[in-house]
């Protein structure tokens, strides 16, 4: 029994090997070259039919690489005109201070957008141990940093939850806080779905990149901690609905069958 189960694992193994070189020969690995998903998400607890969001996330700006494809992604976002830009996480991967720059170059033609842009932190922020400067930083771009705190726009309620890895997420204050029928969560881990309440009429998250290198299909290999069961795209089934976006950034050498996107949704009442 145990050398048909090693068997079996070599050949697991041995075919994901072969998998991904294939995808590799073939064209696969799209790191530098941003999908647009568009998607329409009929949500059960909805008033704004046809509000439309653009979700950017995850842009990592530790290089200039990394800079030049969240400029990319930004102009994508500005290209589709939304009722509001977010951002869902992990400006940097580092110590802040070394890329003061990167986050207002990269985002700097935000000015030219005619909405809103809301943004919270991620675990890397955290970890620059230095979130005030960070907070600094993200007040020289045209986004507002919402740390457990509300922004209302034409009808829509849209509520950042701060980190939730680094235990500075307070989902509570959506229980108690004045807020509109249709109420959207911008929280970094896409696994802290369960804390939200039920009032909560969508969650957008990150943190996952799709997992980054993934099987055909997008069946990942690996993600981070907090992006276990919800990895990619749209969950309406999940405690609440929820859409995790594969993020900008690469970490790892390479994607493979999970391209960065910038997620475009129009939002409609079920």
């Amino acid at each position: 029994m145990t050398e048909n189960r090693r068997v079996t694992r070599r050949k697991l193994l041995l075919g994901t090997g072969a998998v991904l070189a294939t995808g590799i020969a073939g064209g696969a690995m799209t790191s530098r070259r941003i999908v647009v998903e568009r998607r329409t998400l009929a949500l059960p607890r909805w008033d704004a039919s046809g509000f439309r969001i653009v979700q950017l996330t995850d842009v990592h700006l530790d290089h200039e690489r990394a800079v030049r494809q969240a400029q990319e992604a930004v102009r994508i976002a500005l290209a589709e005109k939304p009722d509001v830009i977010v951002f869902t996480g992990d400006f940097v991967s580092k110590a802040i201070r070394s890329f003061n720059t990167n986050i207002a170059t990269a985002f700097r033609e935000l000015y030219d957008a005619a909405c809103p842009c809301l943004a919270v932190p991620g675990n890397h922020d955290y970890r620059g141990k230095d979130i005030d400067h960070l907070q600094q930083m993200v007040n020289e771009t045209p986004f507002r940093l919402l740390r457990n705190e509300f922004f209302d726009i034409a009808g829509v309620t849209i509520a950042g939850i701060d980190d939730g890895l680094f235990g500075r997420g307070n989902p509570s204050f959506l229980r108690t806080t004045r807020k509109s029928h249709s109420l959207i969560s911008l929280f970094h881990e896409p696994d802290f779905v369960d804390w939200m309440p039920q009032e909560v009429s969508l969650q957008l998250s990150g943190h996952s990149h799709g997992g980054e290198v993934c099987l055909p299909g997008g069946f990942a290999l690996h993600t981070p901690s907090a992006a276990k069961r919800y990895i990619s795209g749209f969950y309406p089934n999940a405690p609440v609905p929820l859409y995790v976006s594969r993020g900008i950034a690469t970490l790892s050498p390479m994607r493979i069958y999970c391209p960065p996107e910038v997620a475009v949704l129009t939002l409609v009442s079920a």
